[in-house]
């Protein structure tokens, strides 16, 4: 028996001195608390929100790859300050539904008030995009390029079509002006 399956997230006790970053500084920035069958937690540098109002330009990702046992996704904001893109918060989510991405971004903004940015990158996923408008309702949600990127290559995969994409010339370039169509300007 695994000594995490005794555990469920609802009944996870954090201890004060793992709520901290350094003393003084909150590292552990939101918890929906014990007994919450459907849990979220927003670690991050309390400090980070001196500088929230600035985050104009947000980028948005989830990954289930380093997800901890009890959680299926580790959701990460990053924001650039002085040239460098950096992490400003890791959220761990039960799963990824539209209403448990609205809860951690009410969070968000509950926890950093002065925190509205004006254009967000993200991935694909419906529920991440319709939770960050209803959120962030004056935001500019843009798809990520990299993430249309993995996705062609992915439907492509789905859809049997990487051989012909690799020997048919013709479909190669129709495949790759649907990637190319976010450069092209709107007026056109």
């Amino acid at each position: 028996m695994h000594c995490h399956s005794r555990i469920n997230r609802e009944a996870i006790v954090i201890p004060l001195r793992y709520t901290c970053y350094r003393e003084g500084e909150r590292f552990l920035l939101y918890d929906s608390g014990v007994g919450d069958v459907e849990r979220i937690l927003i670690l991050g540098r309390q400090w980070n929100a001196t500088w929230s109002s600035e985050k104009k330009t947000v980028l948005a990702d989830g990954t289930f790859n380093i997800a901890p046992p009890l959680f299926a996704q580790v959701y990460v904001l990053l924001a650039s300050k002085r040239g460098f893109t950096v992490p400003i918060l890791y959220a761990l989510l039960l799963d990824k539904r539209e209403d448990t991405h609205c809860r951690m971004f009410h969070a968000v903004k509950a926890t950093w008030p002065q925190f509205s940015p004006e254009t967000i990158s993200m991935d694909f996923e419906r529920a991440a995009v319709n939770a960050a408008r209803t959120v962030f309702p004056s935001a500019e949600i843009c798809g990520c390029f990299f993430h249309l990127m993995r996705n062609m290559k992915k439907q492509l995969t789905l859809l049997s079509l990487s051989g012909r994409y690799k020997n048919d010339d013709d479909f190669a370039l129709a495949a790759s002006m649907i990637i190319a169509m976010p450069f092209v300007p709107l007026e056109q």
